[in-house]
């Protein structure tokens, strides 16, 4: 009983939704949609709207295809690195005396950072100076002798290498005094350092790092179509979360010479001005590469359909649709650019595709309400019409 009492409620259900789909029109009841037709009588079910048997255009959203250009934009991450970076080493040992360096204070190249004790160092460059003095007066002494033939060409000679001895020792005396000054190689900000006044410091023992932030280099990865735009000077442009709204202009300095076979990536290095000094090394960052292409048909997403052959989309022309198979080049939000014979300015379904057929006649929802309006001028005289049989149908009875 159950089970027929469930079939009884279905078969009604279907037979409702039949009605309204394809047997009222919504303009009144059914025996209003039936006295509208001619002579009174009810109009055949072909030709109602809706019907089976009827030619209804399909209704459907369109839009026009623009032909404009397009942009290919790559983003990769990365981490910042300094471009110049140098870990100060001691290259010999001795007490700090003195420490000039301040971290995070910006110096200039041969700056001095740490003084080391230097008083063996200066006696060493006083004695190679007296030595040199000496062996300098008796060449000249030997030089004057020689011109009077009282001394032999040999003793003159000798007396010049005792010069040129005496002159290495003092460079290396110099030398050695100069490496008790520790100065800074290059321009750029001493970080923490451990170096005090008192300690004694090895030969290669560690004082500081020297950073220059000026510019900042970033090391990422590019898909492999994207392999054509790598070559040196091409510009890309920074990001970084740590710097909301903050965008930096560099430059591609190397890349790759082969692509990963099993990512399909190609790596490559930037360089980048650290305008304001707003990141640090160590920073994460989003590198954008970006190329305009050709313009090309543009066109919202939602316009594509797909099928074994691939994507197509349908063209709208004087009422009636085509489909015109694409290749999407390139997506950009809602929109993607297209490879296909589509002209500028042309209709597309955006909206209703997959009720359409080849050759399906389509109206829009605007072209609808405009006919609606157009019709619903004669509503009136039929109305009249309706009314006055009705008025007449009694007298007849009568």
């Amino acid at each position: 009983m159950k089970h027929l009492l469930s079939l009884l409620i279905a078969a009604a259900l279907i037979g409702g939704t039949y009605f309204f789909t394809f047997v009222y029109d919504g303009g009144g009841t059914p025996e209003q949609a039936n006295a509208s037709a001619p002579g009174g009588r009810a109009a055949p079910t072909g030709q109602r709207r809706g019907g089976r048997g009827s030619n209804q255009a399909s209704t459907v959203t369109m839009a026009s295809v623009k032909v404009e250009p397009y942009t290919d934009l790559f983003s990769a991450l990365g981490n910042v690195q300094a471009e110049a970076r140098v870990r100060v080493l001691s290259e010999t040992s001795g007490r700090v005396t003195a420490v000039h360096m301040v971290p995070n204070v910006r110096i200039a190249a041969g700056s001095l950072l740490v003084s080391l004790n230097d008083e063996l160092e200066n006696i060493a460059v006083r004695t190679a100076q007296i030595q040199l003095r000496q062996a300098q007066e008796t060449l000249s002494r030997y030089a004057k002798l020689a011109s009077t033939g009282t001394l032999t060409n040999t003793s003159l000679a000798d007396a010049q290498v005792t010069v040129d001895i005496a002159q290495a020792a003092l460079d290396k005396a110099s030398y050695d005094l100069e490496q008790r000054s520790i100065v800074a190689p290059i321009d750029g900000t001493p970080g923490l350092t451990d170096v005090q006044v008192g300690a004694y410091l090895n030969a290669g023992s560690e004082l500081v790092t020297l950073t220059n932030t000026d510019s900042l280099t970033v090391e990422f990865t590019l898909p492999d179509r994207a392999s054509e735009l790598l070559r040196p000077g091409y510009p890309v442009r920074v990001t970084a979360p740590s710097r909301p709204g903050a965008v930096l202009e560099g430059e591609i300095t190397a890349f790759d010479n082969e692509i990963d076979p099993q990512t399909r990536l190609i790596g490559a290095r930037a360089r980048f001005a650290n305008v304001g000094r707003v990141l640090q090394p160590g920073s994460i960052v989003n590198v954008l590469v970006s190329n305009t292409n050709d313009p090309l048909p543009s066109v919202p997403v939602s316009a594509l359909t797909w099928s074994r052959e691939g994507a197509t989309v349908w063209v709208a022309n004087e009422g009636k649709v085509s489909k015109v198979p694409v290749v999407v080049r390139s997506r950009e939000n809602d929109m993607v650019w297209l490879d296909a014979d589509l002209e500028d300015g042309a209709q597309i379904v955006i909206e209703g595709v997959q009720k359409l057929r080849e050759g399906s006649q389509v109206v829009t929802q605007e072209q609808l309400n405009q006919r609606r309006a157009g019709g619903g001028a004669n509503r009136p005289a039929a109305t009249s019409g309706q009314n006055q049989n009705r008025t007449q149908t009694p007298e007849a009875g009568s």
